[in-house]
């Protein structure tokens, strides 16, 4: 199967919580949204979603995030998922560094599909003042299952995989205020599910100055099956210390693992 393009748009109210314990620290985080979403089936409706997490930062070079999602469709669908991320950097000497970031989600719904995906991209960075760039390999395996309903026959598991090349790089552009920020990104990522290469390339600015944020990203996706441009923008306003206001709107390309 394979998941539908879809134009996605939300607000959500985040609440963070941070707390220290002696050099470790975490911050706890709650997101409330509603808008329209398309689920696994492709298939587009209203929806509003709560998405716990936890971030944990034991030292300044490795994150581990331990998240949960629970959305409901206004035609009475719902689904539940969880994901657990990390992030780790060694670095080895001037400049370079060894990065190795990895992800795991499951969803299941009531429309009995069930879905796994586990990635990993392990990559060497240069960086320089504000100038970065990485190299490295995806490698993503992913898994579908669709069980009998009384309107569907049950479907055999659908495993796939990738691994292949990519590559980014990011850069500031300037810097003011006491903590304003404007970076642009560039990441680009090839692979051959089922034998069909694919290629994504995207192009990001993200704006900040530790009140408001905005962020916007444009990519292209090159394949023999689907050439289709997508992309995203986000409105971040903090209005306390806990609580922020969120505005996105989003259109993906399809899963080449679903």
């Amino acid at each position: 199967m394979r998941a539908s393009r879809a134009i996605i748009a939300s607000v959500v109210m985040s609440s963070t919580l941070a707390s220290t314990l002696t050099a470790q620290t975490a911050a706890a985080r709650v997101l409330i949204g509603g808008g329209t979403a398309t689920d696994l089936r492709g298939v587009r409706s209203g929806a509003y979603a709560v998405a716990p997490s936890v971030l944990w930062l034991p030292d300044p070079h490795v994150a581990l995030n331990l998240g949960a999602r629970g959305t409901r469709f206004s035609n009475s669908e719902w689904s539940l998922g969880g994901s657990l991320g990390g992030v780790f950097r060694i670095h080895v000497r001037g400049g370079l560094a060894l990065l190795l970031t990895g992800s795991g989600d499951v969803i299941t719904t009531s429309y009995r599909v069930n879905y796994f995906l586990a990635e990993a991209l392990p990559a060497l960075e240069w960086s320089r003042g504000s100038f970065s760039l990485w190299g490295g390999a995806r490698g993503a395996a992913g898994r579908t299952v669709f069980e009998s309903t009384l309107l569907s026959k049950a479907r055999p598991p659908t495993p796939r995989s990738l691994l292949g090349p990519a590559f980014g790089g990011r850069v500031r552009l300037a810097s003011f205020g006491s903590s304003g920020t404007m970076e642009l990104s560039y990441r680009e990522e090839h692979g051959r599910p089922d034998g069909t290469p694919v290629a994504d390339r995207t192009t990001g600015l993200a704006l900040s100055d530790g009140r408001i944020a905005l962020n916007g990203t444009l990519g292209v996706r090159r394949a023999a099956n689907e050439r289709v441009t997508f992309g995203s923008a986000q409105l971040v306003a903090r209005v306390t210390a806990a609580i922020s206001l969120v505005a996105t709107a989003e259109r993906y390309p399809s899963n080449p693992l679903t």
